[in-house]
């Protein structure tokens, strides 16, 4: 299990005992860009449909990081990638996977970035596995604060 804590601004890898629902911490990580400093608050965490990539989007640094998912679950920073708005509340993976909306509420708008995805390679064409490309589309929208995408 992950977690995303607001104020401390870090990502948790947790282990999960199904048979007594307790929890035992394995890893906590940063989750804003590496020298970042200053105020940061985070939203979001979301995992890729493949279970490859973890994705937390922090406040004030208005960046959604990037994170792959090790063997045993622990979680190596890969990359950030700006919203291109401000104070990311919101943000949800498509159902093909294949995209990330991110609800920029001081900015009212949605922004959409494209996935990474290579197979099995880590690099193709410029693009990481993983990572977020902008798609040029903005949209707006009044403050956004809750998503979803139909099935």
């Amino acid at each position: 299990m992950y977690s995303i804590q607001e104020e401390a601004s870090t990502i948790m890898f947790w282990n999960f005992n199904p048979g007594t629902g307790a929890l035992a911490a394995q890893q906590i990580i940063p989750s804003v860009p590496p020298g970042f400093t200053g105020t940061d608050f985070t939203s979001e965490i979301r995992v890729s449909a493949d279970g490859n990539f973890v994705y937390g989007a922090n406040r004030l640094s208005d960046t959604i990081g990037v994170f792959a998912v090790g063997r045993d679950g622990t979680l190596t920073q890969v990359s950030h990638a700006s919203t291109l708005g401000d104070y990311p509340r919101i943000f949800s993976i498509d159902p093909s996977g294949q995209f990330i909306a991110v609800g920029n509420q001081r900015a009212d708008n949605i922004t959409t970035f494209r996935i990474g995805q290579v197979g099995q390679d880590r690099v193709s064409q410029g693009r990481v596995r993983g990572s977020l490309t902008f798609t040029d589309n903005y949209t707006p929208v009044g403050s956004p604060s809750g998503m979803v995408f139909l099935i």
